[in-house]
Order: C-alpha cells, then sequence, then structure tokens
C-alpha cells in the first residue's frame, strides 16, 4: 500500500508543479510517515531556507484535541514557517 500511496502523490503533484512559477525553486517529495515529522525531517535534510504550509483554521479547542500540523512544525523546524490561511 504504502507504493501505492507515493505512486498517486506524485501523479497529483505532477498535475499542480506546472503552476509554480519558474522562478520558484520547488521540488516535489512525496514520502509516508506521520505528516508533521516527515515535514520538519525533510526540512532539516535538506537544508530548506522556509517551510511555507497553510491552515486548516481550527479553533484552539480543535487544535488542542486533534493536534496541529502546522503548530508541530512551527516549533521544530530549525527554519522558519509561514503558515497562510
Amino acid at each position: 500500500i504504502p507504493g501505492e500511496l507515493k505512486n498517486k502523490g506524485y501523479e497529483l503533484l505532477a498535475d499542480i508543479m506546472h503552476e509554480i512559477p519558474k522562478e520558484i525553486k520547488a521540488k516535489a517529495i512525496v514520502e509516508v510517515g506521520l505528516p508533521p515529522k516527515m515535514i520538519v525531517k525533510i526540512a532539516a535534510e535538506n537544508g530548506y531556507d522556509l517551510i511555507i504550509m497553510g491552515s486548516r483554521g481550527l479553533g484552539m479547542l480543535e487544535n488542542l484535541i486533534v493536534g496541529g500540523v502546522s503548530q508541530y512544525v512551527l516549533h521544530h523546524a530549525a527554519c522558519p514557517v509561514l503558515i497562510a490561511r
């Protein structure tokens, strides 16, 4: 199953990568694992300057119960993190 998930992930990314302006250096990466930990790990391994990610806009209570990928990354990443709404 992980191999199938990775293949589908790359298919989805291939469809949207052409929308990123050529001036912006971007790389499509698909990994299987816990999203917050994988984001922090990949950014550290590749020496990224910035992580940009979206926020689901959960309220404080929902964020405490569900956790929060963006909150984890914000507090554990070695580089700056920009969270867009």
